[in-house]
């Protein structure tokens, strides 16, 4: 996996490889590069934590443990991802500074709208049913 940076001449977007992005991260920030790979490290793992709060809340309200389709999966997970994707960039870096355990807490009081997905995904049930 790589990111995305800026050319700093043209302010044209550049993909650039893993091992470049923690290069460019360490020199802009001021710190190592593994300083900078742990702080990447964090990023993902604040993020996939959020991921995984509120997936088992949606579990918890349907009373499941899983998925029922990967249609439901990539409803669910993209709500998900478009509350996360809501948050600024200082809120996100806030995050990071924080640790799982009080992290959960805070993700927990935070709202994701399942409501519609759940009659969504009742009424598809119900047209397939219907028409096999």
């Amino acid at each position: 996996m790589g990111g995305l940076t800026y050319n700093e001449r043209t302010g044209e977007p550049v993909v650039v490889c893993f091992k470049c992005d923690i290069k460019i991260r360490a020199q802009k920030d001021g710190i190592t590069i593994k300083e900078a790979e742990k702080r990447r490290k964090r990023i993902f793992e604040v993020s996939r934590l959020f991921q995984d709060v509120k997936m088992r809340e949606y579990f918890d309200y349907k009373s499941k443990r899983e998925f029922d389709s990967i249609e439901e999966a990539n409803r669910v997970l993209k709500r998900i991802i478009s509350v996360w994707n809501n948050f600024s960039i200082k809120e996100k870096k806030g995050f990071d500074t924080i640790d799982n355990e009080e992290l959960e807490r805070v993700y927990k009081d935070i709202l994701v709208d399942f409501s519609d997905l759940y009659r969504m995904l009742n009424n598809s049930l119900i047209n397939i049913i219907l028409h096999c």
